[in-house]
C-alpha cells in the first residue's frame, strides 16, 4: 500500500512538473520577435539560436516550420551552411507540406557544392581557425535521397563516387 502511495504521488509530481514546463505559442513568438531583433543587428548566429529555441517552445506546427526556415536563414548570413543543412533537412522531415520542396532540396545541393569546393563551418566563433569536419559525403546523399532526379544529380553522383573512390568505400 505504502508502495501503491508512493508510485501516485511521484506519478502526480511529474504531471504537475511537465505542466508547468509546457510552452506556449506567446513564449515561442517572444522568443522569435529577439531573434529578428539580433538579426537586424547583425548577429546571426545568435539570432539562429532564438529561432531554434522558438522552435522547442512552439505548440503550432505552422510556427515550428516557421522558426526552422528563419534558423536556416540566419545560419546562412552567419555562413555557418552545416547548421542551415541541419535546417533544411528537419525542414524536408518534418514539415514537408509547409515547404517549397524545390527550393529546399536545390539550396542542399548548393551547400554540398560549397563543401565540395571546400568551405568548412567555424567550430568556435572565437577561434575561426578551428574548423567542423567534411561533410560534403552527407549533405550530397541526403540531397540524393531528397531528389534524385533533380537537374544537378547525375553530377552530384560522379562526385559521391569519387569520394567512395578516394575514401576506399564500397
Amino acid at each position: 500500500m505504502f508502495r501503491e502511495i508512493g508510485y501516485n504521488r511521484a506519478l502526480l509530481l511529474l504531471m504537475m512538473f511537465s505542466l508547468s514546463l509546457g510552452a506556449t505559442d506567446q513564449e515561442a513568438n517572444e522568443l522569435f520577435a529577439e531573434g529578428r531583433a539580433l538579426e537586424k543587428k547583425g548577429k546571426y548566429s545568435s539570432a539562429a539560436s532564438d529561432y531554434m529555441d522558438a522552435r522547442l517552445m512552439a505548440d503550432s506546427g505552422v510556427l515550428k516550420g516557421n522558426a526552422l526556415i528563419a534558423a536556416a536563414r540566419a545560419y546562412r548570413k552567419a555562413k555557418l551552411y552545416g547548421d542551415e543543412f541541419d535546417c533544411l533537412k528537419k525542414l524536408v522531415t518534418e514539415h514537408i507540406n509547409g515547404i517549397n520542396f524545390t527550393q529546399v532540396v536545390d539550396r542542399m545541393y548548393k551547400i554540398g557544392d560549397l563543401f565540395f569546393e571546400g568551405h568548412r563551418d567555424v567550430a568556435v566563433s572565437w577561434l575561426p581557425f578551428i574548423k567542423k569536419e567534411d561533410r560534403t559525403l552527407e549533405i550530397y546523399e541526403a540531397a540524393l535521397k531528397y531528389a534524385p532526379c533533380a537537374e544537378q544529380a547525375a553530377d552530384v553522383r560522379l562526385r559521391v563516387a569519387r569520394m567512395y573512390i578516394d575514401d576506399q568505400k564500397p
